[in-house]
């Protein structure tokens, strides 16, 4: 006799499953967001490190005329926020990332779908310079 489980225990089962699943992957998302934005905060703080040489470098404080246009670009830079990180564009580029990652898998790099499934492309398995 085949052991049966009630569809209500079931469906409570699936439902438990894909919840946790989703949980887990907005927890992954959220986690990657957040490491991206620290990144973000180092290059932006490596950037403004940059302007400040240049700008002292080139004595842009005395406004020397032929490097007006670049002492004022290096102020610029000087004034921007090193903590401002739009969160959204890099969710965006997360996304985005992600779909291109799923794609090229789907795609393969010969163009026809399945081959980054089944083992990778031809090129991968004879090696770099492809069939010969």
């Amino acid at each position: 006799m085949m052991f049966e489980v009630p569809k209500l225990k079931l469906k409570r089962c699936m439902f438990s499953f894909f919840f946790i699943t989703a949980i887990a992957g907005v927890w992954v998302v959220v986690h990657d967001v957040r490491a991206q934005a620290a990144q973000s905060r180092e290059n932006n703080a490596l950037e403004r490190s940059r302007c400040q040489s240049l700008y002292d470098a080139n004595h842009c404080g005395h406004r020397p005329p032929a490097l007006s246009d670049a002492c004022h670009e290096w102020l610029e830079c000087l004034r921007r926020d090193v903590e401002a990180v739009n969160h959204l564009e890099l969710l965006a580029m997360y996304a985005a990332d992600a779909c291109d990652a799923f794609m090229s898998t789907l795609a393969g790099e010969d163009g026809c779908l399945g081959t980054g499934w089944a083992g990778g492309s031809a090129r991968d398995r004879v090696g770099n310079g492809g069939l010969n």
